[in-house]
């Protein structure tokens, strides 16, 4: 399996995980969750970011990266945010030019994970490094 079949398949559990509840108009309790990523100190283009909920019954958040590296997650419509949860982070790479590290693909050892209070955060900063 290439790199971009990896990355294609996972983007798309990605989504099937965030559209199952796509047929709701909406659940309470959604914060505004977004910020910026970083790799190597530079906004990163078309990031696909995965918050995974520490809560057995949570569910996932996804955003894509712009070209500012500025994100907005999405629950269950695009930017409605996520739930307070500490989420663990994966980050994987939609452009086939670039790529990171393999261990920002899991979630288990990307390193990267944030506590959404009640308040929501839209200013998380997200730093990843392609170096050791």
């Amino acid at each position: 399996m290439t790199r971009s079949n990896f990355l294609s398949i996972l983007a798309i559990l990605g989504l099937i995980m965030v559209m199952t509840g796509c047929g709701q108009t909406g659940l309470s309790g959604l914060v505004p969750a977004g910020g910026v990523i970083y790799s190597d100190g530079v906004p990163l283009e078309d990031a696909l970011i995965s918050f995974y909920p520490s809560l057995e019954n949570g569910r996932t958040a996804i955003a894509r990266s712009d070209s500012e590296g500025k994100f907005a997650m999405t629950t269950l419509n695009v930017n409605d945010g996520a739930f307070p949860d500490d989420y663990k982070i994966t980050v994987v790479l939609m452009s086939a030019d670039a790529s990171l590290p393999q261990k920002y693909a899991v979630a288990a050892t990307s390193g990267l994970s944030v506590a959404l209070s009640g308040k929501g955060d839209r200013n998380i900063r997200l730093e990843l490094s392609t170096r050791n």
